[in-house]
């Protein structure tokens, strides 16, 4: 699984602020894509003119190629088996590790992903098994990664941990809340309005004046996804 994109798996995190997803137009025509022209497109080595946003593109044929049947998550299967090119193999990693796509051999190259010195690739094993809600790996190998060099992957092992030890959410989110790395802070945030922590919620709204903007924009979503369930228990 060796790697060579410096940016392979950056882009992935949807859920956080600042992604931005494919427009109507480009969801329509690859939705509306015979399974010949995804394979055709996904086999360009750059997304066409047409593509808006062109990050989220391959993103987005994985998924339709996912959801046209057995022939398109066999050639996603595939390429697990390529090593030509390490991007386009993490976003079919990610996508077959889906519901109902996630059989024995992708947790297998989750699994083996997780295990890879590059912290990119355990980011994308640690984000494909909680996807697939399989919480296999041991805990001290994902617990060394709180302490990572990577942040990214750092912020990868906490959502990990929060999804396997459910017990101990909110110890994990507060001290990822006051952790020094933005990317680590920032996932904390998003954990905490996703999940409706209300317990964090005034550590939450210290860091809208963070110094990073990452970080405030991942709490001020946060705030508002947490002001919106009150409201919702309110009324009802």
């Amino acid at each position: 699984m060796a790697l060579v994109d410096p940016a392979l798996f950056r882009e992935q995190f949807s859920n956080l602020p600042g992604w931005q997803g494919p427009s109507t137009e480009m969801e329509k025509k690859i939705e509306n894509a015979s399974i010949q022209d995804l394979v055709k497109w996904w086999r360009c080595e750059e997304p066409p003119e047409w593509a808006s946003p062109a990050h989220s593109f391959f993103n987005a044929l994985a998924r339709a190629l996912r959801h046209a049947g057995p022939r398109g998550v066999q050639f996603l299967k595939d390429q697990l088996r390529a090593d030509d090119n390490p991007k386009k193999k993490s976003i079919a990693l990610l996508e077959l590790s889906q519901k109902g796509s996630a059989d024995a051999e992708v947790i297998e190259y989750l699994v083996k992903a997780f295990y890879e010195e590059d912290p990119r690739w355990k980011e994308c094993g640690l984000a494909g098994l909680i996807r697939s809600r399989q919480f296999i790996l041991k805990r001290v190998c994902v617990e060394r990664l709180l302490n990572s060099d990577d942040q990214w992957a750092a912020a990868a092992a906490m959502d990990y941990l929060c999804h396997a030890e459910p017990s101990e959410v909110i110890q994990l989110l507060r001290k990822g809340l006051q952790d020094l790395r933005p990317v680590v802070r920032a996932h904390a945030c998003s954990n905490v309005g996703q999940r409706n922590i209300k317990e964090l919620s005034e550590e939450v709204r210290r860091l809208l004046k963070d110094e990073n903007q990452y970080v405030r924009n991942a709490a001020q979503a946060a705030d508002e996804l947490l002001e919106l369930s009150s409201l919702n228990t309110f009324k009802g």
